[in-house]
């Protein structure tokens, strides 16, 4: 069982760094103001890449949940460009 829950929190990591590293490709193809909030909703609209992992948080332990949810955190911020994106675009 141990082994299992391991395999799904190496799997739940491997997703969140290939959300991340799409994120990171799309981020430097923008141009315009339309293209960032494009990137924005892929990762966390309502049917986003990081929102659809985000739903499976709640059949998680205590401690998976907390250090997916850091993880998740940081792949919405760096995903959307630390909120400096916008900014720079306009």
């Amino acid at each position: 069982m141990q082994d299992t829950i391991l395999e799904k929190m190496e799997e739940r990591k491997a997703r969140l760094e290939k959300i991340l590293e799409n994120s990171r490709e799309r981020l430097k193809a923008i141009d315009t103001i339309q293209d960032a909030e494009d990137v924005r909703i892929k990762v966390l609209g309502k049917k986003g890449e990081l929102t659809e992992m985000l739903k499976s948080m709640g059949k998680m332990d205590p401690e998976e949940r907390k250090e997916f949810g850091m993880a998740a955190n940081q792949v919405s911020y760096i995903s959307t460009g630390g909120g400096a994106l916008l900014e720079a675009i306009e």
